[in-house]
């Protein structure tokens, strides 16, 4: 009779880790998607860039030479 109750117990569980895991992936999926699509329905309106693309060969920053040694710390 333990025995039964036991396996059920564990039946139980594997179906809940289940319904568990796939109930986060939906909302997370739907929380993503909302989000993100929101984010980006507002920048377009706004004609905001998140990134600065200029289409430079590189993304260094010119090097100025600091005559002053108090000034470097």
């Amino acid at each position: 009779m333990r025995n039964i109750f036991k396996s059920l117990l564990d039946l139980f569980k594997r179906i809940s880790l289940f319904i568990q895991f796939i109930i986060n992936i939906i909302l997370l999926t739907f929380v993503y998607f909302i989000g993100i699509g929101i984010v980006s329905l507002f920048a377009k309106i706004s004609n905001k860039k998140f990134l600065d693309s200029n289409n430079k060969c590189t993304y260094w920053r010119e090097y100025r030479e600091n005559k002053s040694h108090y000034k470097m710390f």
